[in-house]
C-alpha cells in the first residue's frame, strides 16, 4: 500500500480563481492525499505519520470507505 496515495481520495471545494467584481467564481474539486496526525502532540497537523502506521491507516479506511459507498 502506497500510504500517500488513497484508493478513494478525498476532494474538497476549492475556488479556482478569485472572482472579480461581483463575478461569480469557478469551484473545482482537488483530490487530497490520505494523512494522519497526531492532534495531541502536533495540533498544528505539521508531521504526516501515515507511512509509521500502516496498521491503522488500514483499521481507519475500512469504515471510512463503507461510509463513503453509503453517503457520496
Amino acid at each position: 500500500m502506497d500510504a500517500g496515495n488513497s484508493i478513494s481520495p478525498h476532494r474538497y471545494r476549492h475556488i479556482d480563481p478569485v472572482g472579480k467584481d461581483g463575478y461569480d467564481v469557478k469551484y473545482i474539486r482537488k483530490k487530497q492525499k490520505l494523512v494522519l496526525y497526531d492532534l495531541v502532540n502536533d495540533p498544528k497537523e505539521s508531521t504526516n505519520l501515515i507511512s509509521n502506521h500502516p496498521e491503522l491507516v488500514d483499521k481507519l479506511k475500512k469504515p471510512a470507505l463503507k461510509y463513503q459507498k453509503e453517503f457520496h
